[in-house]
């Protein structure tokens, strides 16, 4: 059962008429518009059986009489550092797209109080109690030129939880993608489980609006990246530049004792 969370929907159609004051042209604003109904906080889904994987035979194998080597314990050490400090400013992306926050309003904090109310009665509360989400936070930048064809909209959304069993649970349960996102057999080159997807839209001009995004597992964190545009200005590797840059970070974050 799915239920899209309404608060950033609501903020980006408020800005999407304030677009011609920022000089924005009219297909910009169909790519914000666009950009609203991506920009939705997990939606209760189970992991997609569609997408094709390859599953090997397995082999059977003697069962050793030596004494068993000992797995290696896991790493279960937890980011302290919140969504906030680690959030996507314009250093993260490359120079030359010159993206810029249009507003105050394109970088908000998302509790599990403003979560729940934008759930209302489909599960917000479960949620946030089954997977012990702590907070959240999401910044849209905005395309400072017309003479790259690069995404006009790079979106992060980053969530917190309490251990890293939380953030794999919402991982693997619930989806910040729509039922009309497409999950693509596609992986980008980064070390971490991650779900990429495509959502398309032609255009009365007949033009293809178009969203990648990624969104993938790190310790106690869920991260989803969008990059959005027309389909000759998104590309997975510009997504996977982004998601790179973010995974630097949560690399880099401190860690619980």
């Amino acid at each position: 059962m799915k239920k899209p969370f309404l608060l950033t929907l609501t903020v980006l159609l408020a800005l999407s008429c304030q677009l011609p004051q920022l000089g924005m042209s009219s297909e910009d604003a169909s790519a914000t518009e666009a950009a609203e109904t991506q920009a939705a906080i997990p939606t209760a889904t189970k992991t997609p059986t569609t997408v094709p994987t390859e599953t090997a035979t397995p082999t059977i194998q003697p069962s050793p009489t030596n004494t068993r080597t000992p797995a290696p314990t896991p790493d279960l050490r937890t980011i302290i550092d919140d969504p906030i400090d680690l959030a996507l400013i314009k250093a993260d992306l490359p120079a030359d797209g010159k993206y810029f926050l249009p507003g105050p309003e394109w970088s908000s904090p998302v509790t599990n109080a403003e979560l729940i109310r934008g759930w209302g009665d489909d599960g917000g509360q479960e949620y946030v109690d089954d997977t012990g989400r702590v907070n959240g936070h999401y910044v849209t930048m905005y395309r400072g030129t017309d003479r790259l064809e690069i995404p006009r909209i790079v979106r992060v959304y980053m969530q917190k939880f309490n251990d890293v069993d939380g953030a794999i649970l919402a991982f693997d349960e619930y989806t910040i993608g729509t039922d009309e996102d497409e999950y693509l057999d596609v992986t980008l080159d980064l070390p971490v489980d991650q779900k990429v997807l495509r959502w398309r839209e032609t255009q009365s001009g007949g033009d293809i609006l178009t969203v990648l995004s990624v969104e993938f597992l790190y310790r106690n964190y869920v991260v989803h990246v969008m990059v959005l545009g027309f389909e000759d200005e998104v590309s997975y590797d510009y997504l996977e530049i982004v998601a790179a840059e973010m995974l630097f970070k949560l690399e880099s974050a401190t860690l619980s004792n």
